[in-house]
């Protein structure tokens, strides 16, 4: 491994994912920390594509709830091609590792938790990219100022980005490939997935995975897939553990009667045009945690810093108009 690639000083290795290996790596110019994607890639025709729709997709506004692509480039290592991504480095714990460490989430935590993913979910279709294969493994947790626990949806796009990195296009279908490089996509993907035909209505792909996050956040089930615990939803039969895109799997999980999963049972329904839409699975949840979905879009920014200057500005001031008050006193 080079020390430095594209301009990018690598510090430490983060992970090792069916996705490539992740770094924090420091720009050498800005001295700002990063976290560095090497992806491997079969030629390096595919390998320009793939930035090519990167690049793209880093031009999307910074949003809260979404982690947003800083710089994509190609990289050759020892004869091998890799496409180089870019992203803010997060030091907290994925919604995979949180909820097995916790056994759950708080009731105060999983109303923020759920309205930030069916935030995001709801920015980049109507900025019209899909995800195409969120697992609680891309779902990033974070402290905010007043020290609430909020997510943002990390990796959109790389299933798209699949068609790329190999020759061989499985028939069209870059979900097949997707699950070869990504642990347990296969409790998070819809039946249409599996099928041989190209996938259409990708949105609604979208919204099947964010039900079946929210169902495993919800029940905190996990499986065992190579060696490691993995967050999932799925159904016990005398097959084992069934994944919800089996035929019926998702019909006959056990979930009380609540608006939310009446909503879960909507999103999770195998036939693709019975699945609500993004922005109707935002005002649901809001709905259901008392917040707004005519609000403005919340960008990233520090609250508590932003109230603390303006009360720091009040404050000064009126210690200025004390003092001033004070020397007319004494004048007088």
């Amino acid at each position: 491994m080079k020390d430095i690639v594209g301009g990018y000083r690598i510090l430490d290795k983060l992970s090792q994912g069916h996705f490539g290996a992740v770094f924090t790596a420091r720009h050498k110019e800005s001295s700002r920390t990063y976290a560095l994607r090497l992806v491997e890639c079969d030629t390096l025709t595919g390998a320009k594509e793939a930035v090519g729709h990167f690049n793209k997709l880093k031009k999307l506004d910074d949003y809260c709830t979404v982690l947003s692509y800083v710089d994509a480039f190609t990289d050759i290592q020892d004869l091998n091609v890799y496409v180089c991504v870019v992203t803010p480095f997060e030091d907290g714990p994925t919604l995979n590792d949180y909820v097995l460490q916790h056994r759950g989430v708080s009731d105060e935590e999983l109303g923020g938790l759920l309205c930030d993913l069916s935030e995001g979910l709801a920015f980049l279709h109507k900025n019209n990219i899909t995800h195409g294969g969120l697992t609680p493994s891309n779902v990033l947790l974070w402290t905010d100022d007043f020290l609430l626990t909020r997510a943002k949806i990390a990796d959109f796009g790389m299933a798209r980005v699949c068609e790329h990195l190999e020759e061989w296009t499985y028939g069209g279908n870059v979900y097949k490939y997707f699950f070869k490089r990504q642990l347990g996509a296969e409790y998070f993907l819809p039946p249409e997935c599996w099928r041989g035909a190209k996938v259409e209505l990708l949105e609604r792909v979208d919204v099947f995975s964010l039900g079946a996050v929210i169902c495993a956040t919800l029940l905190h089930t996990s499986v065992n897939v190579q060696n490691r615990r993995i967050l999932a939803c799925f159904v016990l039969s005398g097959e084992g553990h069934l994944p919800l895109w089996h035929d019926g799997a998702a019909d006959v999980l056990q979930l009380p009667e609540t608006p939310i999963n009446s909503l879960l049972r909507k999103m999770l329904k195998a036939d693709p045009k019975q699945r609500p839409d993004a922005n109707e699975v935002l005002h649901v949840i809001s709905k259901a945690f008392g917040k707004s979905t005519t609000k403005a879009p919340r960008r990233y920014f520090r609250t508590r810093r932003v109230c603390y200057g303006f009360f720091g500005v009040v404050a000064a001031a009126f210690a200025l108009g004390i003092g001033a008050w004070n020397a007319g006193m004494f004048e007088l």
